[in-house]
């Protein structure tokens, strides 16, 4: 960096800058630096503010910082006996800073000034008057705006423990002397602020690493650590023009968008300027906001401030070393600590209660803006746009207070083992089961494991290791999902409230709820999923319509009589032609592929979801006449579900082919499926409801809405995603009514799973009709708004009683869900790991589904008194031989008892470390007068045959279950087998093919924004 320290008469000197404080000695020397870049018409304003300072023997020095037109001669017209130095390089205001430090002796103090404020007469003399009087290193000013002085800009600033600032003051305040008492704050606003200069000295200086959003932050951090005071001095005004957040002039760093730099030096000075022990304890809730706010900002269109936030933190895991050593320098030169330091902090989260507020003001969309674009109550502010800012008031916080108030007792209290509600083990025994293809029991051979184990082992080590934390979160999760999947999958929607009611039928919809009440996750799960692969494969039928021309590598692809074909394969070989296809469509189906896998690894039910789907966007497309059957871009998207389908089950490789190819789809990682509560008959299937919530004709309010959208919408894409919409529905249901009769033939669909279908394609149904009648709304005639207006109240009345239900069934904190499992039915020392427990039972009550023995009768063996997730993954995923070995006899054993084969189970069962035997009939306990449970399943003959064994006594005999202890000793000991070679590098093999699928995801759509930009 080349510098040049001149006189303003032209005099070059290699003099440092040396205040003459002779003629006021008993006057500390003030130097006022000012860092000038290319400055505009106010630059004059603000050198003239310095002259007329009552000061004495103030002196100037200007830093011109690379600015194309030297800025000597604009100063010394002004101030002759300033000084100037010039940087050949804008390297940002605090390396500036630094050339002015090596160049100025004698100075007590230092005025660091930007180029664009114009200081009051006194303000110099009233910041050092005040620096004497509170004994403050940093004395900041009152700063206003530059055009209307009386309006306040800062007031110094707080900043909160992640260190981001805010303001002390309302936006557009206005100046009544309301904070004109001097008080210490936290960081001083970089526009001037009057420094020691021996504290400045203590610090090093400005940091040169952050050259500008953030650099006044940081500085003033450091201060505070080297033991330093900030204190506000409202009797000096300054006014602030602020000429880069204007726009007045252009921000200049590296290329680097301002809002990534801003993250960047949040981060940066927050990891460098804690102590150890309080940056452990910062850096999880660090985590936890900036995945949060990376969520809410890409939900809300935001992707600026998404991608600034996944940057900010990519450069910190590639700058560890660069903070280690800048936390170094700043350790060396700590005087006060953390506790200290944060008692000038602002208490809670900046930008949690700046979200909150702007979402009360400006609805959820101001919410993302900093400055929203219409103040409230503005002129310009029309009527609909009032009642739509206001829609999240009447609309989705009701409805949260609701849903929340209805899970009250789940999320605060232990979930009771029902159905498949089961406990999580521990993140290292999920771990090592994903990668050794072991369960936790210690009967199964070595068999692929779900990655879903992995994916709830990482979830509950981000817990801290609480497993109870890890599933509750599971649980709660949910239901958020499926609103975004709705929100995600109405998107071709053109009317926000439409989206809106949509997202709000899905909650409202009773099938989750009667899921919850019963415990079947598995459902519950596929609820969450099901949006999103709709909304993927909706996409995809998008993307290959006539009229749109997708760009491939090899060329462009054409169309030729509605027929999408590579362009240059008419005639080539069939090789070549496929091989051309798959390239145009690899990106297309690695997508429905990954979303449908993600959701596949817990319910393999989900696998059906793309072919149905597509089955039913061809159905809709055809109905509204958009095409014809024998269009092959129609054929086309179709033939790519069928293939993101076999992508989704090669991802999830070997665990999904070891579980098709044994038990079908009614095996799951983490669920099992059995009856699943749901009316067998065909119309009690349309009431989309499930476990105990059957509230008769109530819920057919969600279906006549949307069966009404079919005579709502008559032409255009609304027509076409009605229809796809409703033949989805109908194919569901279909198939859930085959289910329910057994008729789906070797693979068994889980009923449950499909009509999860069926309910979000009722709710997207639900949104194109009223996307409508908002449309209808619009129009200029008021006939047509009075007739919108009786058609809007249909829907809304029938979609309120709809919900009635739900709102009843929240009463209760739990959605029916029993408060008692058969946890508290354990036993004494039944807990005990070494010993292991035989439950037996109709699948339908049992945990874990089970493996049979009989028609009617399974059993699962668990480790201790209750069974777990992985013993439900072992037992599920297989049912024809999982269990070897000696192990293998077990259901042998019990169907010779239950046959009066043998008076001697307990001695047969006592090899594999069984102590109690529990049969089933009920899915958790009967408690007469406190808790009913609806599904019962007796198997005849197996506690008669349990009595009749000479070596088991009962010990707990209660309506619902019967226990059983083994008398037979001793007990021995399962040996384990030990696990080839082969599984954890199989596990490894499939992390790496998930890796390179997402990003073979994200390069390919690279890859067509840059050809789509090469053509624009």
């Amino acid at each position: 960096m080349m510098t040049e320290t001149s006189q303003i008469d032209g005099m070059t000197s290699d003099c440092a800058v040396d205040p003459d404080t002779s003629s006021t000695m008993l006057l500390p020397a003030v130097v006022a630096v000012v860092v000038a870049h290319d400055p505009g018409d106010w630059f004059e304003e603000q050198l003239r503010s310095l002259l007329l300072q009552d000061y004495p023997g103030l002196v100037t020095l200007v830093v011109d910082s690379a600015s194309s037109t030297p800025v000597a001669s604009r100063v010394a017209n002004i101030l002759p006996d300033a000084y100037v130095i010039r940087v050949e390089s804008n390297d940002g205001f605090g390396s500036a800073i630094n050339v002015a430090l090596s160049n100025v002796e004698g100075a007590q103090y230092l005025l660091i000034c930007h180029d664009d404020i114009a200081l009051e007469p006194d303000a110099v003399r009233r910041m050092v008057e005040e620096s004497y009087r509170s004994n403050a290193g940093v004395v900041t000013p009152k700063m206003v705006q530059w055009e209307h002085p009386n309006i306040l800009l800062h007031m110094g600033m707080m900043v909160d423990r992640c260190g981001v600032p805010t303001e002390r003051i309302e936006r557009d305040e206005i100046d009544h002397g309301q904070h004109d008492v001097p008080v210490e704050v936290f960081a001083a606003p970089g526009g001037c602020m009057l420094v020691r200069r021996d504290l400045m000295d203590e610090v090093g200086g400005m940091d040169p690493s952050i050259p500008a959003a953030g650099d006044d932050i940081d500085f003033s951090w450091r201060i505070r650590v080297a033991g330093g005071r900030v204190v506000l001095c409202p009797r000096a005004k300054i006014r602030h023009l602020e000429a880069m957040t204007a726009g007045m002039r252009p921000f200049e760093v590296d290329d680097i968008d301002l809002e990534v730099l801003r993250r960047r030096h949040e981060l940066e000075t927050v990891i460098s300027s804690y102590d150890l022990f309080h940056l452990l304890l910062i850096i999880p809730q660090l985590v936890f906001l900036s995945i949060a706010e990376f969520v809410l900002s890409s939900i809300g269109g935001q992707h600026t401030r998404a991608k600034a936030i996944s940057l900010s933190w990519r450069w910190v895991f590639t700058h560890i070393s660069d903070l280690r050593g800048r936390r170094e320098r700043i350790h060396a030169i700590r005087r006060a600590d953390d506790v200290e330091i944060g008692r000038y902090q602002l208490k809670g989260f900046a930008r949690i209660v700046s979200y909150a507020r702007r979402a009360s003001l400006y609805g959820i969309s101001g919410a993302h803006l900093a400055r929203p674009p219409v103040e409230r109550g503005s002129p310009n502010e029309s009527w609909w746009a009032l009642w739509r800012r206001k829609l999240f008031l009447f609309t989705w916080l009701p409805a949260i207070i609701i849903i929340v108030w209805g899970f009250r007792n789940l999320l605060l209290h232990h979930l009771p083992v029902v159905d498949e509600l089961l406990p999580f083990p521990s993140w290292t025994a999920m771990l090592t089961a994903f990668f050794t293809g072991h369960s936790v029991s210690g009967f199964t051979v070595p068999v692929s494991v779900s990655p879903s184990s992995l994916v709830l082992g990482i979830l509950s080590f981000l817990t801290g290791g609480s497993s109870t934390l890890a599933q509750h979160l599971f649980l709660a999760v949910l239901l958020p999902i499926g609103v975004w999947g709705i929100w995600v999958a109405t998107r071709p929607l053109g009317s926000r409230l439409a989206r809106t009611v949509a997202s709000l039928s899905y909650l409202f919809i009773p099938l989750a709820y009667g899921d919850i009440s019963s415990g079947r996750v598995g459902d519950l799960v596929a609820i969450a999923g099901a949006p999103f692969i709709f909304a993927a494969v909706g996409n995809l039928f998008r993307a290959w319509e006539p009229g749109e021309t997708p760009r491939t590598k090899g060329g462009e692809a054409g169309y030729a009589k509605g027929v999408i074909w590579p362009a240059g394969t008419h005639g080539s070989s069939w090789g070549r032609s496929l091989v051309s296809w798959l390239k145009m469509n690899v990106r297309e189906a690695l997508k429905v592929a990954l979303v449908t896998a993600i959701f596949a690894m817990f319910v393999p039910g989900a696998f059906l979801f793309p072919v149905v789907s597509a089955l039913g966007m061809a159905c809709g497309y055809l109905f509204a006449r958009e095409a014809h059957w024998r269009d092959r871009w129609l054929v086309n998207a179709c033939m790519v579900s069928v293939l993101a389908t076999v992508g989704a089950i090669a991802l999830l490789a070997p665990w999904s082919v070891v579980l098709l190819a044994r038990s079908g789809m009614s095996a799951s990682s983490i669920v099992k499926f059995g009856a699943n509560g749901t009316s067998g008959t065909f119309l009690g299937l349309l009431e989309f409801a499930s476990g105990n919530l059957h509230s008769g004709l109530l819920p057919f309010g969600f279906l006549i809405v949307a069966f009404v959208a079919i005579f709502i919408v008559s032409i255009g894409k609304q027509l076409v995603g009605t229809a796809s919409a409703w033949f989805t529905i109908l194919f569901s249901v279909i198939l859930a009514w085959l289910a329910t009769r057994g008729w789906t033939g070797p693979v068994a669909i889980p009923s449950g799973v499909m009509l999860a279908l069926g309910a979000v394609a009722i709710c997207i149904a639900i949104g194109y009709s009223m996307d409508v009648l908002v449309a209808w709304f619009h129009l200029n005639s008021s006939r047509a708004k009075i007739k919108s207006i009786f058609a809007l109240m249909l829907p809304v009345v029938m979609l309120v009683i709809a919900a009635v239900p739900v709102v009843g069934f929240s009463g209760s904190g739990r959605w029916g869900l029993p408060a008692n499992g058969y946890r508290s039915a354990a036993p004494s020392h039944a807990g005990n790991l070494h010993w292991r427990t035989l439950w037996l039972g109709n699948p339908a009550v049992l945990p874990t589904g089970g493996l049979p023995i009989l028609p009617g009768l399974s059993y699962t063996v668990a480790r201790g008194w209750l069974p777990d997730e992985l013993d439900m993954a072992s037992s599920t995923s297989g049912v024809s031989g999982a269990y070897s070995g000696s192990a293998s006899g077990i259901g042998y054993d019990v169907n010779l008892a239950v046959n009066g084969g043998t008076a001697t189970l307990g001695k047969m069962l006592s090899r594999y470390n069984i102590r109690y035997i529990v049969v089933l009939s009920s899915p958790a306990p009967i408690i007469p007068g406190i808790q009913e449970v609806s599904l019962q399943a007796r198997v005849p003959g197996v506690v008669n045959g349990m009595r009749l064994q000479n070596d088991l006594s009962e010990i707990v005999g209660s309506e619902g279950y019967r226990v059983f202890v083994n008398t037979s000793s001793p007990y021995g000991r399962y040996h384990k087998q030990a696990f080839p070679w082969y599984m954890p590098m199989l596990a490894v093999v499939q992390i790496v093919l998930w890796a390179l699928c997402v990003w073979a995801v994200v390069y390919l759509r690279r890859r067509r924004l840059m050809v789509a930009s090469e053509e624009s």
